[in-house]
This record gives C-alpha cells, sequence and structure tokens, in this order.
C-alpha cells in the first residue's frame, strides 16, 4: 500500500485535461521533471494513449535522454484501429515510448473491445511475441464490468473509482473480479479534480451535499482531501494499482505525501455509505462540455 501501488497518468503531458487544470498543458521541461520525481520516489509505471496528443513522443524523448531510467508502459489502442494495423502499430508505439514491450496494452472502451472483439487472435499472437505483457479494457459502468469479468483473454481492467464511486457503487463487483483473476486498475480518484473545485455551479453544485461530506470527514481525521480520497483508493485489496494525473511536480509531490497515509477502517465504512443517487454525475464524460 502506497507509491508502489501508483501509476502516472499522461493525458496533461499531451493535452489540456480536468475540470481543475487552470495551467492547460505541461511544458515538456516541466513533464520531464515530473518523471523524473515520479521515478525517483518509486512509481515505476505510466498511463498514456495515442490520442493523448503527443504524450507518447514526449515519453520517448524522456527515454532516450535518461537511458537509465525506464517507466513500464500503459497505453490505449485507438477505436479506429484494424486488424491489420495492429502490429504495425504496436511497434510504432514501442519506437515511439523508446520501450521493448508494452506492459499493457488497453482498449480505450468497451464498445472498442466488443467492435473488435473478432479480432483478438491477432492481438494474442502480438502478446505471444512479446510487444505486450498485459491485454486491458478501460471501463466506465458496472454493467460493462459485469460483462468483461467473464472475458478470458482480458487481463487488466482499469475503471473508475473514488470516495463517491465507491464500494457503495460498484455492487461487489470489483470482489468478482479478483476472483476471476483479473488485474484492476482504477483511475478519477480525485474526479478528474473535482474535489478541489468550488461548489457553486454545475456538476460540483448537484454533488453540494457529498462534497460537503468528504469534506467533513477529513476534517474529523485531521487530514486533507487529497490523502482522504486518495487514501480509500490505496486501502482496497481489491485493487492493484491506482492512476492519477498531475498538473505540476508540487502537485505529484502532494500527492506522494498523501499516498503514504494509512487510513483508519472507520474511515472508510464512513465512505461506504455515501451514496450518489444521480450515477451519471459520477462519469466526467457526460458532465456538460463547459467541465469536460
Amino acid at each position: 500500500m502506497g507509491v508502489e501501488k501508483l501509476i502516472l497518468g499522461t493525458v496533461q503531458m499531451g493535452l489540456e485535461y480536468g475540470i481543475n487544470n487552470k495551467s492547460g498543458q505541461i511544458r515538456r521541461e516541466d513533464a520531464f521533471e515530473i518523471l523524473h520525481v515520479a521515478h525517483a520516489s518509486g512509481i515505476d509505471t505510466l498511463d498514456t494513449a495515442e490520442v493523448y496528443g503527443n504524450a507518447h513522443q514526449l515519453i520517448g524523448v524522456f527515454h532516450r535522454q535518461n537511458p537509465n531510467v525506464v517507466f513500464k508502459i500503459n497505453t490505449k489502442l485507438p477505436a479506429n484501429s484494424t486488424s491489420s494495423q495492429y502490429e504495425e502499430r504496436i511497434s510504432r508505439y514501442l519506437d515511439e515510448l523508446g520501450v521493448h514491450q508494452i506492459e499493457t496494452l488497453m482498449f480505450h472502451s468497451y464498445a472498442g473491445f466488443e467492435t473488435h472483439a473478432a479480432l483478438l487472435p491477432v492481438l494474442e499472437k502480438s502478446k505471444s511475441k512479446g510487444l505486450f505483457k498485459y491485454l486491458g479494457v478501460s471501463l466506465y459502468e458496472n454493467s460493462e464490468l459485469a460483462e468483461i469479468i467473464r472475458e478470458s483473454s482480458v487481463d487488466v481492467i482499469q475503471l473508475p473509482f473514488n470516495v463517491l464511486d465507491n464500494l457503495n457503487q460498484k455492487a461487489g463487483l470489483l470482489e468478482v473480479a479478483r476472483s476471476t483473476h483479473k488485474i484492476i486498475h482504477t483511475r478519477t480518484a480525485f474526479l478528474q479534480g473535482l474535489f478541489f473545485a468550488g461548489r457553486t455551479e454545475g456538476v460540483a453544485q448537484e454533488l453540494s451535499a457529498e462534497l460537503e461530506t468528504i469534506e467533513f470527514l477529513a476534517s474529523q481525521y485531521g487530514i486533507s482531501v487529497e490523502s482522504l480520497a486518495l487514501g480509500y483508493c490505496l486501502y482496497q485489496p481489491t485493487i492493484d494499482r491506482v492512476l492519477l494525473g498531475v498538473d505540476s511536480v508540487k502537485q505529484l509531490e502532494r500527492n506522494i505525501q498523501a499516498s503514504r497515509y494509512s487510513l483508519p477502517e472507520a474511515a472508510v465504512h464512513q465512505i461506504n455509505t455515501i451514496k450518489v443517487k444521480k450515477t451519471n454525475l459520477l462519469n466526467p464524460a457526460k458532465w456538460p462540455k463547459k467541465h469536460s
């Protein structure tokens, strides 16, 4: 439990991203500093994608300039991939990223997995050649999780999970996934920064009661909202890795510090009682465009 469980997201290094991102896309020199600090702190894996702007290329430049600092890479196939392009695309990824093997190759959505399910033998062939270690799928809904659990070809499941999209929302599906030996990665630990934004409008206003509960619990235990939110994710025995994105070295260092806090079991039980009824509010993809 702690920093070794963290995966560093790179979408902010290739695009402007997040409701609470006021600084836009991260500059290359700042991104490199973030990568150096992450590696030195014990974070060994990056999450990226071809559609994250120039994130692949930035990681590759970093690896070539720092040959003694090599991250494991999780990346995602775009929705328009075809079987004839798979191996060529994966080989290009390896070159762009400056690595010999991709740790986890993911479908960017359950819909993408369904669309390309007939092409899985092609990916299995690339996997057997050692081009990537695990095959994964990034999910959004419980219904998708219930379906993907039954797919023997899928090794890794990435899904949203946080103090609002919590165990109460997952209805025991994480335990079922682990029982089928799936590796579980979670994202949206801070709900794209919503936990730190004002509560005067939009999604934050609609979730104001729940956000107030989070702040109250953090105050009750004498910790930051960041420590509460991250501690809740890291506490879960059913979760193998927790994905975080940052905008700065300072933010990364705060997250690393927060990851070292062990949340009391009583706090976990209190968080599990939070139940958001409008579940669409928990999915940033369904937020009004001004929040995306």
